[in-house]
C-alpha cells in the first residue's frame, strides 16, 4: 500500500502545479506529468488528469476514477492516488493553504451561514445518485439529500407525490420549527390524502384542468440568509424514486440583490409560482433575488387555455420559442420519458414543429420488458412507467421502432427522468437539451386549438432548457465522453467544462448515444397493462404494488 504524502497547495489565480513522478516520486506506472492542479479563480482548485495512467480521487470515502483529460474540483483533505491501483503508485493528501475552520453541525443557523451562493453552482444538470447499496456507478451524480443537507430557514417542496414520513426521515430538521420555521408542500390534490405533518407545515393540494389534469411539477425552493437555492428535478418525494430510479436534477444558487426581471428565468419562475399560489411566501422572497446569472431557460406548463402573447409562455409553444434559434434541422432529437399519452398524428406533427425537428429525425428511448424486469425494483418499477399497450403501439406506428434504455453502467436504475435533446449523432454536439417533469402527452405539453391560436394544457409541469447559445459563441455544447453522469464539477465556473482547453458542456444522458435500436427478434417495448411471461428477481410477473422498501432513508 502506498504511503500518504501531503501536497500543500498554494496557488495564485491562474497558477498551476504539476503532479507526477518528476516531483512526487513513483515508478513508471506514474507519468512524469500525470495531473495538474490549477487555481481558476475564486479559490477553486481544479484537478486535471493528463496521463493515460488513470488516477483515483477519494473524498469522504467515495471514489472517482480520473481518466485522461477528466477534471474535478479538489478540496482540503482529498486523497489522490496517482495510479488506478491503490496498492502501488503515489498517494497524495491535498492540503489547502488555509485549513477550513471547524464548524459545529448541530446548530442549523450556523450551518446556514456556511452556504456560499455561487451564481453558477450547476452548469447543465446531473443524474441522481442511486443508493450505494445497489452497487451502481454514481460518478458525477448528485442527490437531493446532498443539496438540502444544510437546513434552510424556509423551504417549498412542490411535487406530484410526497411521502411526508419519508421526507421527515430524510431531513430531520424539517420536524422542528426552530430549525426550519417555514415548510410548504404543494402536491397533486388527488395524491395527497390525509398527511401526518408537524404543525408548522403548510400543505396545499393543486389540481390540473379537468379530472385528467394534475400537478406534476417537481420543484424545491430553499431560502437561506444570503440567497435561494432553486432545484428542478424529476423525482417524486418517495423512497423508491430517490434511491432506486434514474432521475435528473438541475439546481442553481441565486444571491439576494437588485431585482431586475422584466424577462428571463426569474420572471418566468415568479409567473409560474403565482399561477400555483398567488399568496405564497415564496413570491415575496423571489422578488429580492438577483437572477441575472441564470444558466437555463424555464419551460413551464400551466393548466388552462392560453392565447395571444400568453401562447408562447407555456408548454411546447414555450419550448418552441426557447429553442428556435439554436436548433439544427439535420439533427436528431432524442425523446426519453417515463409515460406516454394517447397521441395522434396531428399532435406529433405539432410537437415536432416545436422541437424544430422533422418527424423522421425523432427517436424514442423506451425501456424493453427485459430492462424493466432486470431493474432494481423488478416489474414494480414498471408501475412508474405507465405506457399502456394502446399508447405504446400508437406512438410506434407514428415514429417507428423504439430504442433501448440500457447499455450504460446505470441501466438497472429504471427511468423516471424525462429528457428531450437535439443532437448531431456523428459529432456528439448538442444544440439544446431539456430536463423536465413533462412526459410525452398533450396534457403535459399542450394541444393547439382554434387553428393554432390557442394552447390547451391540463397539467402543471416544469422543466429547464440548456442550449449552446447560453455559452460564448466559440464554445461547444456537447455530450460528455465516458460514463453517463461524468459532467462538470458542481462548483466550477461556466467557462469550465470538459476541459479548460476545449470547454465543452456535458449533457449527462443516461442512455447510449446514438441510442441502441431494439432487436426485432427479442426486444419488446414495456407495456404496463400486459402480464409478463418471465418472472423478475422477486418472482413477480408484473407490477404488484407490493412495497420493496420501508420509509427510512438509507445512509
Amino acid at each position: 500500500m502506498a504511503e500518504v504524502q501531503s501536497v500543500v497547495v498554494r496557488l495564485d489565480d491562474d497558477e498551476q502545479m504539476f503532479l507526477g513522478r518528476d516531483n512526487v516520486g513513483g515508478d513508471r506506472r506514474v507519468s512524469r506529468h500525470q495531473a495538474t492542479l490549477k487555481n481558476i479563480g475564486g479559490g477553486i482548485i481544479i484537478l486535471t488528469q493528463l496521463g493515460t495512467n488513470k488516477s483515483i480521487l477519494v473524498r469522504d470515502g467515495r471514489e472517482m476514477v480520473m481518466a485522461k483529460n477528466s477534471e474535478n474540483v479538489v478540496v482540503h483533505n482529498d486523497i489522490l492516488h496517482l495510479h488506478q491501483s491503490k496498492e502501488c503508485g503515489v498517494k497524495l493528501k491535498i492540503v489547502m493553504n488555509r485549513e477550513p475552520e471547524d464548524t459545529p453541525h448541530a446548530e442549523a443557523q450556523i450551518k446556514r451561514q456556511q452556504v456560499s451562493f455561487s451564481p453558477l453552482s450547476s452548469m447543465v444538470w446531473r443524474l441522481s445518485t442511486v443508493n450505494r447499496s445497489h452497487g451502481l456507478d454514481n460518478t458525477g451524480c448528485v442527490s437531493i439529500l446532498q443539496l438540502l443537507e444544510i437546513p434552510p430557514k424556509s423551504i417549498l417542496f412542490a411535487d406530484y407525490m410526497i411521502d411526508e414520513l419519508w421526507l421527515q426521515s430524510a431531513f430531520p430538521y424539517l420536524k422542528s420549527s426552530s430549525s426550519c420555521p417555514t415548510v410548504t408542500l404543494w402536491l397533486d390534490q388527488k395524491s395527497g390524502g390525509t398527511m401526518r405533518v408537524p404543525q408548522h407545515w403548510n400543505v396545499k393540494g393543486l389540481q390540473g384542468l379537468t379530472r385528467f389534469g394534475c400537478h406534476h411539477s417537481k420543484l424545491i425552493i430553499a431560502g437561506y440568509p444570503t440567497g435561494m437555492r432553486i432545484i428542478i428535478h424529476t423525482a417524486n418525494l418517495l423512497y423508491g424514486d430517490i434511491n432506486c430510479k434514474t432521475q435528473g436534477i438541475w439546481w442553481q444558487d441565486f444571491p439576494f440583490g437588485k431585482y431586475e426581471c422584466e424577462s428571463g428565468f426569474g420572471h418566468d419562475l415568479i409567473d409560474y409560482i403565482s399561477k400555483c399560489d398567488s399568496e405564497c411566501w415564496v413570491l415575496r422572497e423571489l422578488r429580492k433575488v438577483n437572477f441575472s446569472n441564470s444558466t437555463v431557460d424555464l419551460v413551464p406548463s400551466v393548466p388552462g387555455r392560453h392565447s395571444g402573447k400568453n401562447i408562447t409562455k407555456y408548454g411546447h409553444m414555450r419550448l418552441r420559442q426557447v429553442v428556435k434559434n439554436d436548433s439544427v434541422v439535420s439533427n436528431t432529437t432524442i425523446l426519453q420519458c417515463s409515460s406516454l399519452g394517447s397521441l395522434t398524428a396531428g399532435w406529433m406533427s405539432e410537437f415536432c414543429t416545436s422541437l424544430a425537428t422533422p418527424q423522421k429525425n425523432v427517436k424514442m428511448v423506451w425501456p424493453t420488458v427485459d430492462e424493466v424486469r432486470r431493474s432494481l425494483e423488478g416489474y414494480n418499477a414498471g408501475a412508474c412507467i405507465p405506457g399502456t399497450a394502446s399508447n405504446v403501439d400508437k406512438l410506434e406506428s407514428l415514429i417507428g421502432p423504439f430504442y433501448k434504455w440500457g447499455g450504460t453502467p446505470r441501466e438497472h436504475a429504471a427511468p423516471h427522468i424525462k429528457t428531450y435533446t437535439s443532437i448531431c449523432e456523428l459529432s456528439g454536439i448538442a444544440a439544446w437539451s431539456c430536463l423536465t417533469s413533462a412526459n410525452l402527452s398533450g396534457a403535459a405539453w399542450g394541444r393547439l386549438e382554434k387553428k393554432g391560436s390557442q394552447l390547451y394544457i391540463m397539467h402543471y409541469e416544469l422543466g429547464v432548457v440548456r442550449k449552446k447559445s447560453h455559452r460564448r459563441p466559440e464554445a461547444i455544447f456537447s455530450l460528455p465522453q465516458g460514463p453517463p453522469g461524468v459532467v462538470i464539477p458542481a462548483d466550477a465556473p461556466l467557462a469550465l467544462a470538459g476541459s479548460i482547453a476545449d470547454p465543452h458542456i456535458g449533457v449527462p444522458l443516461p442512455f447510449k448515444v446514438p441510442p441502441t435500436p431494439y432487436n426485432k427478434a427479442s426486444d419488446l417495448p414495456w407495456k404496463c397493462d400486459q402480464p409478463c411471461a418471465q418472472p423478475d428477481a422477486f418472482g413477480f410477473h408484473g407490477p404488484t404494488g407490493v412495497s420493496l422498501y420501508g420509509i427510512p432513508q438509507d445512509s
